[in-house]
């Protein structure tokens, strides 16, 4: 019987899926590259083909929320609808992520500059993703006068970011679109006209 070999990009996930199993039921910075290995039923050698550290593995995690994140372009024919859809989003993906996002969450003190780079950069792509639509919202005169874009990123950040940390510290679930239209009413309140 012949034995099916895996690919590369097959033993990868494998790898990435196994240890985020891991991560999540005996903490990042118990498990070590040889738990990885046993969990995944291969030699430590085989899984340093693919990592060099757990890190690693920890950052393939993120980039492909990542690159979920970045494919969203939230609608809405206003500025407040399309407040309302990225931070629904937003709100969707910690909640479906919550273990993943957790780890980020604690142990970025810890990470190698590589991943805070990485981790900053993200965050500025989201950032960016508000003040376009601050900036749409300012043009078509949906936000009060003298609010800069800045002013209404920072207040959307402060908002949706606070509230998503308390649901990943409580380990709350909500329903993301009644959720976010909730807090960008309360955004409304202090940049709209």
């Amino acid at each position: 019987m012949a034995r099916n070999r895996k690919t590369a990009a097959e033993r990868k996930q494998e790898i990435v899926t196994n240890a985020l199993a891991l991560f999540k039921q005996d903490g990042y910075r118990n498990v070590t590259m040889d738990h990885i290995a046993q969990k995944c039923g291969i030699a430590r050698t085989t899984l340093y083909e693919y990592f060099s550290n757990k890190e690693g593995i920890l950052l393939t995690l993120a980039e492909q929320i990542a690159d979920e994140a970045r494919a969203v372009q939230p609608s809405g024919r206003t500025a407040c609808q399309r407040f309302e859809n990225l931070a629904a989003d937003y709100l969707e993906r910690i909640q479906h992520h919550s273990s993943l996002y957790r780890i980020l969450f604690q142990e970025a003190p810890v990470f190698s500059g590589e991943v805070s780079k990485r981790l900053l950069e993200w965050r500025e792509k989201f950032f960016h993703q508000v003040l376009v639509i601050a900036e749409e919202g300012i043009a078509s005169g949906e936000l009060r006068p003298g609010i800069r874009p800045m002013d209404a990123g920072f207040l959307f950040q402060a908002i949706v970011g606070q509230r998503a940390g308390e649901l990943l510290m409580k380990d709350e679930y909500v329903d993301p679109g009644k959720e976010a239209r909730y807090l960008v009413s309360l955004l409304w309140h202090g940049v709209g006209t």
